[in-house]
């Protein structure tokens, strides 16, 4: 069991790394979309000059234009997307402070659940065994055995 649960923690450690990986090249590829953005508002201010004194084509101007505007919205696309991502990283980050615990001692038996698992509020994860609540008694059938019981309890 508990390298299942270092098996769990480590693919946490994993997923964390992950989406700060995503957040890094999000900050990034913002970076580079305002870059063109607003070097693109520039040629476009140089370029209005220009066709007013009539030194450059409308149709380069209007080309310049129709780059701009695809600059800004692949601008705000990132944006959204980065804000999102950010969204989702939040929640990792909330969820890997949560902690489960059992309303009895015992010893962990079976995990029920995968790691990176949706559960619900109230959902069985994994089964306990109290080592109290075991007793033996010899068998009659082998020698130098014990059968060990159980006292049923539903959880």
């Amino acid at each position: 069991m508990a390298a299942r649960l270092q098996l769990a923690e480590a693919e946490h450690q994993r997923r964390l790394a992950e989406f700060t990986d995503r957040r890094l090249a999000g900050e990034a590829q913002i970076l580079n979309k305002q870059a063109v953005y607003e070097e693109s508002q520039l040629q476009l201010e140089a370029e209005a000059e220009l066709r007013e004194r009539q030194a450059i084509s409308e149709i380069d101007f209007k080309s310049t234009r129709i780059r701009t505007e695809r600059a800004k919205t692949d601008l705000e696309f990132e944006e959204r997307r980065f804000s999102e991502l950010q969204a989702v990283l939040a929640a990792e980050r909330l969820a890997g402070g949560l902690t489960i615990t059992a309303d009895i001692g015992g010893t962990l038996r079976e995990v029920l659940v995968k790691p990176g698992q949706r559960i619900n509020p109230g959902e069985q994860v994994a089964r306990i065994v109290d080592p109290g609540s075991l007793f033996g008694f010899p068998s009659p059938t082998r020698a130098g055995w014990c059968r060990v019981r159980l006292p049923w309890r539903r959880c």
